[in-house]
């Protein structure tokens, strides 16, 4: 909840650092390695985002947040395979979800500046 909280504050690099000592304790721990992805997401830090959010797809691979972020991180980090495995999952569990995820994979957006 700390790290949670520190990127609320928009202390990023705080955050990440503080998930990151959380996961090497806890490495199976779902909730912090969704919330150290979201503050590299934030972070603009897409390529080392890649890595947790392969594992979340096969922990919570299912959730709405968890494949979006992969969409995104995938285009934005170099992971075309990881974009494509989330939208097949994605297209399959949420369709109406799916179709703004097509428009995103057919044009997406220039990568976003990183916050700091």
């Amino acid at each position: 909840l700390a790290a949670q909280a520190l990127g609320q504050s928009g202390r990023v690099d705080e955050s990440i650092a503080l998930y990151e000592e959380a996961l090497a304790i806890d490495p199976n721990a779902v909730n912090t390695r969704l919330g150290l992805a979201i503050s590299l997401h934030i972070a603009g830090r897409f390529e080392d985002e890649v890595v947790h959010l392969k594992r979340l797809m096969q922990d919570a691979g299912e959730d709405g947040q968890v494949l979006r972020l992969a969409i995104q991180a995938g285009i934005w980090g170099g992971d075309k395979e990881l974009s494509e495995e989330a939208f097949a999952t994605l297209e399959r569990t949420n369709p109406q979800m799916a179709k703004a995820a097509k428009r995103f994979l057919d044009n997406p957006p220039p990568r976003p500046k990183p916050r700091q």
